[in-house]
C-alpha cells in the first residue's frame, strides 16, 4: 500500500513493481488512484485472488513442501544456481551477464555472512536511478547550488531524522546491549566469588562456584555461575 499511495518501496518486491512502472512511464504516487484507476484495483483485487489461490494449494500440498526440506543443500543450491544462471544468460544471450550474476551472488553471499542487510541494497539498485535523475533535476532548477536541497523546512526535518536514525541506532543497539542483558550479575553469597571460590551458608557447609562467560546471539557477554554443594563443614 505505500507503494500505491506514496511511491516508497518499502521492501524488494515494491522496488521491482517501481522499475516496472517506470518502464510503462506510470508514475506512481498519489495520482496514481487517478490516473490509473484500472491497474490500481487490479492489483488489489489480484492480492485477495492470490492468497485465496494459496490456500487451496498450500492446504492439500503442505506435506509435499515439508518433504522438500529433506532435499540435502548442496542438491538444492546447484539447482537454484542452475536456474538463476540459465535466466540471466537467456535475458541477453551474452556471457556478461553471468559474471555479474556470480559477482551480485558473491557480494550477497558476503552481506549475508557478515550481517549486512541486503533489502537497501536490491532497493538501491533499483531505485538508485531515479533518485539520480531527481538529483540532477533539481541541482539543475536551482542553478547547481547543493543548498536549495535544504531550502524547504520539510527537507531539513526529513534529512535530520535520517541523520538521526542512522547515527543514533547503533548507539541505542549498543546501549541495550551493555546495559540491558549485559548488565552486573547479583553478588555472590558472603565468602565466595565466581572465580571457583569457596562460601560459606548459613548452616556452616561450603559451596563452590564455578564460573564461565557465554555470548548471547544478540552479542551480550552473560555470566553464568553453577553452584555445587560440597560435603562437610568447616570453621569460619
Amino acid at each position: 500500500m505505500p507503494l500505491l499511495t506514496l511511491g516508497l518501496p518499502t521492501t524488494a518486491t515494491a522496488a521491482v513493481m517501481i522499475a516496472a512502472f517506470n518502464q510503462y512511464n506510470i508514475p506512481p504516487g498519489p495520482m496514481l488512484f487517478q490516473n490509473e484507476p484500472v491497474l490500481v484495483w487490479t492489483l488489489i483485487a489480484s492480492l485477495f485472488i492470490g492468497n485465496a489461490l494459496l490456500l487451496a494449494l498450500n492446504l492439500p500440498l503442505a506435506p509435499l513442501w515439508a518433504k522438500l526440506l529433506r532435499i540435502p543443500r548442496p542438491y538444492l543450491y546447484a539447482g537454484i544456481l542452475f536456474f538463476a544462471t540459465l535466466g540471466a544468460y537467456s535475458a541477453g544471450m551474452q556471457i556478461l551477464n553471468i559474471g555479474i550474476l556470480l559477482l551480485l551472488g558473491a557480494l550477497g553471499y558476503m552481506a549475508r555472512r557478515f550481517g549486512f542487510p541486503v533489502l537497501p541494497i536490491i532497493v538501491g539498485a533499483i531505485v538508485g536511478l531515479e533518485m539520480e535523475r531527481q538529483l540532477r533535476r533539481a541541482l539543475q532548477i536551482s542553478a547547481g547550488d547543493p543548498a536549495a536541497l535544504l531550502s524547504e523546512p520539510l527537507a531539513v526535518v526529513v534529512y535530520s531524522v535520517i541523520v538521526l536514525f542512522l547515527a543514533g541506532l547503533p548507539i541505542v543497539k549498543a546501549l541495550l546491549r551493555r546495559f540491558g542483558r549485559g548488565g552486573p550479575t547479583d553478588d555472590p553469597p558472603a565468602g565466595g566469588g565466581t572465580d571457583g571460590t569457596d562460601g560459606f551458608r548459613e548452616d556452616g557447609s561450603t559451596v563452590q562456584f564455578d564460573a564461565f562467560g557465554t555470548q548471547a546471539t544478540d552479542g551480550s557477554a552473560r555470566v553464568i555461575r553453577v553452584i555445587r554443594p560440597k560435603v562437610g563443614r568447616c570453621g569460619r
